[in-house]
């Protein structure tokens, strides 16, 4: 004998509805019996020794280590509002599209990726 079809709303629906309910039961269930245990509380200026960040963050890390919390992250949150602004609102010279007339601002550039990558290579290997 062939079998009659539901149609997909009320039989098909209600059937997936019920079926998440008891997964949801189930899962409650499971949290009742076994709770995850509690760690100690999080603190967001404290980690741990064995965590790394990835290497595109390796410098900063390094700079929070090695400098004071309040002025590593003062200090990096100017330095990047510093090097959004300074192009847009401070360098109005017309030379500035002639980078070996302004010998200052091209050492200062070449520094920032020298020190950038001194801090990212010792954060690799601290």
């Amino acid at each position: 004998m062939a079998r009659k079809d539901h149609p997909f709303f009320p039989h098909h629906v209600l059937e997936q509805v019920l079926q998440l309910f008891l997964l949801l039961a189930v899962l409650f269930a499971l949290t009742l019996w076994r709770p995850a245990g509690l760690e100690s509380k999080a603190d967001p200026l404290t980690t741990p020794e064995h965590v790394k960040p990835e290497w595109y963050f390796l410098a900063e890390y390094q700079v929070l280590k090695v400098v004071p919390r309040t002025v590593g992250i003062v200090g990096m949150s100017l330095a990047a509002a510093l090097i959004f602004v300074f192009p847009f609102l401070l360098d109005r010279d017309k030379s500035r599209y002639r980078p070996l007339q302004r010998p200052a601002f091209y050492f200062g550039g070449i520094l920032f990726v020298i020190l950038y990558g001194i801090f990212t290579i010792w954060g690799h290997f601290s």
